[in-house]
């Protein structure tokens, strides 16, 4: 039992962790993006950002965890987790930030 536990344990936090490391690949990108054409930086983080920043990992981790699901569960539960925590994250960061217009 314990050793189930533990490998499950592993599984999930290695899930959430590859999941952590493709988000911060793409606030990288974004960063570099802004570093390489700095006209695109002035004013608001355009919309395509937001897409490199949000949607392409949100895309990529709920298709790993579809993939994932019968062979690895925890490990695909760990990137759930991190795909639920970052689209909450996104949703109360629009919402804070929306001005209607």
């Amino acid at each position: 039992m314990p050793n189930h536990l533990a490998r499950n344990t592993a599984g999930f936090v290695s899930g959430v962790g590859i999941a952590l490391a493709l988000n911060v690949c793409g606030i990288g990108l974004l960063l570099l993006s802004q570093h390489l054409f700095p006209a695109l930086g002035k004013g608001q983080v355009p919309w395509p950002a937001w897409f490199l920043v949000f949607a392409v990992p949100e895309a990529t981790s709920l298709l790993a965890t579809v993939a994932l699901w019968q062979k690895k569960r925890p490990f695909a539960l760990g990137i759930l987790l991190w795909a639920i925590a970052m689209g909450t994250h996104f949703t109360m960061h629009v919402a804070s930030h929306w001005s209607g217009r």
